[in-house]
């Protein structure tokens, strides 16, 4: 079963880099050419592609949580980096040099999902129970942010005591995934524990060949299938409160697929890398922007 685990954090991290940058390109081809139906099938199937992305990125904040020494430095560059995505959303407003993203940005930044994700991963494996408690901060903000757009989409109004770009783009979809991930390894062990009562072989002969990885990651899998359903599941709840497209909410589940193939390892990991995956958020948002800008006559 170890030959099935070779894809490390490192990869795992670049597809997720690859499926997000495809789901934006996607995004302004459906802005840009809303007429060329060639275009519009290239942006639908990047947009499907993109899907794959958020379990991959909240997986990876999972793992992060999971093993950083340092979770304030952690925290800080996640902060760092999602500071400047909400100014930049706060500029889009005033400077109307964006008009035509104002639905897009208007729907959250992601990494405010990342930020509350990891504070929810802390808290839960504090060992200090009133730490612990504090697990629910993030997810009542999750329900609020998403409560608000809601009733944003469903009512066609702007409520100001919660403003746009304070608002998660996933919500509680974003910190029950990444809950779910951090304590995929205590179920395995559980189901390890059983099978090693059901068989006499001890738990060390399945960490070494292999299948505490496997069954590891196959709860990864059903975490994410039971939480992308839920999410899909919203859509016909509260279909006019929904800003979530649901004709490709479900490819979401193909992102279990990688995750099967997960090696429990970090893989290349040097520095410049390291700066270079929080940098290129922002960068290839403002790159994408600017294109667009100059081929609609701005600036």
């Amino acid at each position: 079963m170890k030959k099935i685990a070779f894809l490390s954090s490192f990869w795992i991290k670049i597809l997720a880099i690859v499926f997000m940058t495809l789901d934006h390109l996607g995004m302004y081809f459906a802005m840009q050419y809303p007429l060329n139906q060639t275009m519009i099938d290239l942006s639908n199937i990047f947009r499907i592609l993109g899907r794959l992305a958020l379990p991959l990125f909240i997986f990876l904040i999972a793992e992060g949580v999971r093993h950083t020494k340092n979770f304030n430095k952690y925290m800080l560059k996640l902060g760092i980096v999602g500071s400047m995505v909400s100014i930049a959303f706060i500029l889009f407003t005033f400077t109307n040099l964006f008009p035509a993203a104002t639905p897009i940005y208007r729907h959250g930044n992601i990494f405010i999902d990342l930020i509350l994700t990891a504070t929810a991963i802390y808290c839960l494996k504090h060992p200090n129970i009133k730490v612990k408690l504090l697990t629910l901060l993030p997810l009542v903000y999750s329900i609020v942010s998403f409560v608000v757009k809601g009733v944003e989409v469903g009512n066609t109004i702007e409520i100001h005591w919660f403003p746009y770009f304070l608002n998660m783009q996933y919500d509680w979809v974003s910190i029950l995934l990444g809950l779910g991930f951090f304590y995929s390894y205590k179920f395995a062990e559980i189901f390890i524990e059983y099978l090693e009562q059901k068989s006499g072989i001890e738990k060390s002969i399945w960490v070494e060949n292999g299948s505490y990885r496997f069954v590891t990651n196959l709860f990864f899998i059903l975490v994410n299938v039971v939480i992308i359903t839920a999410q899909f599941t919203f859509v016909y709840l509260w279909p006019k409160g929904i800003y979530w497209d649901a004709g490709i909410q479900l490819y979401a589940l193909l992102s279990g697929a990688l995750l099967l193939f997960y090696s429990g390892k970090r893989g290349y990991n040097a520095k410049w890398f390291q700066v270079g995956t929080y940098i290129y958020y922002p960068l290839h948002i403002l790159i994408i922007a600017i294109i667009f800008i100059i081929q609609n006559g701005g600036l």
